[in-house]
């Protein structure tokens, strides 16, 4: 990939919460510059180099394109089979999108167009969209309500954009919207004190004996054998290809291999797959993986470099209130981590909270926040840029292993 290009992706979710796409986030590093143009050709070179079919797992790429990339040809340098082009908003009829859009049509592309307002002329950009997009964050209830009465089940299907929580999800599904975009929505709408699962709370005690130096090898192991199930799991996966340790027969053998680090980290990770396994959830496992990926490559690269494995388990854990729909201050009082790690995950705090938001800003695709943080812990953004498609190539692998039987 060009490392003159941010790129970073969200998920497209159905009705039944399975991925159906990834939108692509996308912005040029003059961005961050002085001047403010879109390096178009810059872009889909980008988009060439890095194959779009691997950032999206073989999923269609949801990309919005501008005017001048549509108009002028750079668009259909793309694979039909893995874009899903999103025309330009528009007020009135451009008679270079429509001709544009038809070309793209007739050569396999699939089209979203985006309904600005419920009284749209119903013109031949719609009658050829595949996709009709509703950026509900932006639009009133009943704007919402009179765009689906007029254009749900006439062949597109409606995605709703920036959906911000689930019940805005379900009154959508209500009226007949078929896709859901808006990566907050996976989020509680309010995190409840709740009582934790006896697994998850075993769980938790296992990872604070490990980090425990008072707690020897033996009582570690003693430990496990109470729980003959989750031994197993762990086991399973640091033997699987992606950990490349292969050949660990018992808990004991692991912690003279691995160590006790490596197996807090395992064990965190165990966690988090257990109650993230299919859906919404799911999704969010893998961010807890990119995330805890890209905080452990960029750490020793800020100003004032950050322990990598603190680092790891920070991106690691930042989403579990949300898989667990508990608080996060909650959640960690029921584990033994740093102070710095526990600022960081609850208040964003110091050194780790600043790396956590800069690798949550570039998730989201929240780009002049980006750059401001690259500013202060003094990370060229293009490191940054060519990190998270490493670490994304690495959450791909470990969710593989992790559903492999």
């Amino acid at each position: 990939m060009s490392t003159d290009i941010f790129i970073s992706r969200q998920p497209v979710f159905d009705v039944n919460e399975r991925v159906r796409g990834y939108t692509l986030a996308y912005d040029g590093l003059s961005a961050y510059r002085t001047r403010r143009e879109e390096p178009e050709r810059l872009i889909v070179d980008a988009f060439l180099g890095v194959g779009l079919e691997k950032v999206t797992n073989g999923l269609p790429a949801f990309l919005e394109v501008s005017r001048s990339m549509l108009v002028g040809g750079l668009v259909e340098l793309l694979d039909p089979t893995h874009v899903v082009v999103e025309l330009p908003a528009t007020d009135s009829w451009d008679p270079d999108i429509g001709e544009s859009a038809a070309r793209l049509k007739s050569a396999g592309y699939r089209l979203t167009v985006p309904i600005l307002r419920p009284d749209e002329p119903d013109g031949p950009l719609f009658r050829m969209a595949d996709y009709l997009k509703v950026d509900v964050s932006a639009r009133s209830a009943s704007d919402v309500i009179e765009i689906a009465r007029r254009f749900a089940g006439r062949g597109a299907q409606l995605l709703a954009a920036n959906v911000p929580n689930r019940s805005t999800r379900d009154a959508c599904t209500e009226l007949g919207f078929n896709l859901f975009h808006g990566f907050a929505y996976t989020a509680p709408e309010m995190l409840a004190t709740r009582d934790l699962a006896i697994d998850h709370l075993r769980t938790f005690q296992l990872m604070r004996q490990i980090r425990d130096l008072e707690v020897t090898d033996p009582e570690i192991e003693a430990a496990f054998r109470t729980d003959v199930s989750l031994s197993y799991k762990l086991l399973r996966m640091v033997n699987s290809a992606a950990v490349g340790a292969r050949g660990i027969q018992s808990i004991a053998h692991a912690l003279r291999l691995l160590g006790r680090d490596a197996l807090y980290r395992w064990l965190a990770l165990l966690l988090l797959s257990s109650v993230g396994e299919e859906g919404v959830k799911a999704e969010l496992v893998h961010t807890a993986l990119l995330r805890a990926r890209l905080c452990e490559l960029i750490s020793p690269r800020i100003a004032t470099p950050a322990d990598p494995d603190a680092s790891y388990i920070v991106g690691l854990l930042s989403v579990l209130d949300v898989l667990l729909e508990t608080p996060m201050a909650q959640l960690l009082s029921h584990m033994d981590l740093a102070d710095d790690v526990r600022e960081a995950l609850v208040e964003r705090a110091g050194i780790l909270g600043q790396l956590l938001g800069l690798v949550e800003a570039y998730d989201l695709g929240q780009w002049d926040q980006v750059g401001e943080l690259c500013a202060t812990l003094k990370l060229p953004a293009a490191d940054l840029a060519a990190r998270y498609l490493q670490a994304l190539n690495w959450a791909n692998e470990q969710i593989v292993a992790l559903r492999a039987d």
